[in-house]
């Protein structure tokens, strides 16, 4: 029985990122209060509910984040207060026709195989500061299946630097345990923590990975 509602629900969802695309095409003025809407949507349809603990600092122009699960992205779109331009992977972009969900809202695609790329990253992230959008990336590069954090890739610390801008650390606990895209695997009705840090300036984000696990760490010696 679990398997057909979740099998629903992914149906749902395919359809309802296809109705997004469209909707963003039709009103690209409105693709931020579109995505926040599809949001609160995909909220209401698994049934999960968000705390947050803690405050999303005003002068943070970047936020980083751990990453376990596609409702991350969907999580904190719900709930942060600004317009984000995330930073994904080229591959994402290239998909037919779903890769409109990156190309539509003028979010930046990076193509890791190809180091001069970061040039045009930095561009286009000036860019979106400039339109008053904030800039948000998982420093761990992808998917982590637990909560002991992979090593960080260098190219947040890098693009922070460039772009001299202060960057919040945000902790993000029970996403996958929502929503496991690899399993195709939702489970309805549990509870989401997102966790806003302290922010750092470009200079201390060789300690970010640090102060996550840490806060990780805390998070469940609190929650036992």
């Amino acid at each position: 029985m679990n398997k057909i509602i979740t099998i629903f629900l992914a149906l749902i969802i395919a359809i309802s990122i296809a109705i997004v695309i469209i909707l963003m095409f039709l009103f690209p003025k409105k693709n931020y209060i579109i995505r926040k809407t599809w949001a609160k949507f995909i909220k209401k349809l698994c049934f999960y509910k968000i705390e947050v603990k803690g405050e999303f600092d005003n002068n943070a122009r970047m936020i980083i984040l751990n990453h376990r699960s596609m409702l991350d992205i969907i999580a904190l779109e719900d709930v942060y207060p600004k317009d984000l331009a995330w930073i994904a992977k080229k591959q994402i972009e290239e998909i037919f026709f779903f890769g409109n969900i990156i190309k539509l809202p003028k979010m930046i695609s990076i193509d890791r195989e190809n180091a001069r790329d970061f040039i045009r990253v930095i561009n286009e992230a000036k860019d979106r500061l400039e339109s008053n959008r904030n800039i948000s990336m998982f420093p761990e590069g992808t998917r982590n299946d637990g909560y002991e954090l992979l090593r960080f890739k260098k190219g947040a610390s890098m693009l922070a630097t460039k772009l001299d801008v202060v960057v919040q650390p945000v902790i993000i606990i029970g996403s996958k345990e929502i929503l496991d895209s690899k399993k195709l695997s939702i489970h309805l009705g549990k509870k989401l923590t997102i966790i806003p840090l302290k922010p750092l300036q470009a200079n201390e984000l060789d300690n970010a990975r640090d102060l996550m696990q840490e806060a990780i760490n805390e998070y469940f010696k609190e929650n036992k």
